[in-house]
């Protein structure tokens, strides 16, 4: 068996794991602020009575985001590993 075609999977995958998690993290800042400023303007204008906020609804859906979300799988090989560590890498320095 030889190393070089397994390192260079692992490699690969972590070069490509890195930059998927710092664009991730860069991207879930910008998708956080925009969501952040949305709900406190709905919390704003529900205080003020100009709009009437459905709270539970939005419980509900945001449940339903987050249930699907957890129930994600990763099938893991030789390059998934690579892209996993470089993932969390990127994410770090993100």
């Amino acid at each position: 068996m030889e190393i070089t075609p397994l390192l260079g999977d692992l490699v690969l995958g972590g070069a490509s794991g890195w930059a998927v998690g710092y664009a991730a993290k860069k991207f879930f800042k910008l998708i956080s602020l925009i969501l952040g400023c949305y709900i406190a303007s709905l919390i704003y204008l529900s205080s003020r009575g100009i709009i009437v906020v459905q709270w539970d609804s939005i419980g509900l859906a945001a449940d339903g985001i987050l249930s699907k979300i957890s129930n994600l799988q990763l099938s893991v090989g030789l390059m998934g590993v690579g892209s996993v560590a470089g993932f969390a890498l990127g994410w770090r320095s993100g």
